[in-house]
């Protein structure tokens, strides 16, 4: 859905919004703002609507939840990436219309003492619908990540598919991330996986950029940075995207 993002308008929040509702049908940009935003917001999404959605928080620690819910052959396509001082965050995410579908990108880097928690529920309620999300965390120092992951399927939820992935990079052998992911299947004819990986950095890679002129510092910069970029690359916005390759370099120094 990124590639057109051109067609898609951009939706203002009102100062404090907390409920957020889609007209059927509409075509729509959000950024949820800058800021790690404190409480519950809960976007409804209207039949056959589009939604392109960022969260970023850049700074201090987040404390909040988001609660999805898509209708009938509605699209969400979500890109969340903490860069603050880690947090607690609540993603749900509801799947109620048939062809309803939502892809979900995310992005957490911790370092020091951090601590980040993201939970992520995803609720296929009803047949025909088709969710996919690829979360990554970074950690340094003694920080801890922790991702919990829930796919649950209804009984009447038939031709779902539905896939996630958490992949995670330590970098040293003090920091932490656990990955806690989960199905909860009630329905037979479904496809559905998840899967998990937790390690260093890859040091033959490290080794190879070496042997074409880059120090080991640079090498591992690119490595991290190419990383995250499996996240970030998928943000539409320029200008958005571009600031957030900034956090990112900056974050990234304050791990050192």
């Amino acid at each position: 859905m990124s590639s057109t993002e051109n067609k898609y308008r951009r939706y203002d929040l009102a100062s404090g919004s907390r409920e957020i509702t889609i007209a059927d049908g509409d075509m729509v940009s959000i950024n949820l703002g800058a800021e790690c935003a404190e409480g519950e917001r809960v976007v409804s999404v209207g039949r056959g609507a589009k939604v392109v959605l960022a969260e970023v928080c850049g700074e201090g620690s987040a404390k909040s939840a988001l609660i999805l819910r898509l209708a009938e052959g509605s699209q969400v396509d979500m890109t969340a990436v903490y860069l603050g001082e880690g947090g607690d965050v609540h993603h749900r995410v509801e799947l109620a219309g048939a062809d309803a579908e939502f892809e979900y990108r995310a992005l957490y880097i911790v370092g020091g003492e951090e601590r980040m928690n993201l939970a992520l529920d995803v609720r296929h309620e009803v047949a025909d619908c088709r969710s996919s999300e690829i979360v990554k965390g970074i950690a340094a120092g003694t920080a801890k990540g922790r991702f919990s992951g829930m796919i649950y399927v209804a009984p009447d939820a038939q031709r779902t598919a539905a896939f996630q992935q958490s992949r995670n990079l330590l970098l040293n052998d003090r920091a932490e991330i656990k990955t806690e992911p989960q199905l909860e299947i009630y329905a037979d004819d479904v496809k559905c996986s998840h899967g998990a990986t937790v390690g260093m950095m890859d040091e033959d890679a490290i080794w190879y950029m070496r042997q074409r002129g880059l120090d080991e510092a640079a090498a591992r910069r690119l490595q991290m940075m190419g990383f995250a970029a499996d996240v970030t690359s998928h943000i539409a916005d320029e200008e958005l995207r571009s600031e957030l390759e900034v956090l990112i370099d900056r974050k990234l120094d304050s791990l050192n």
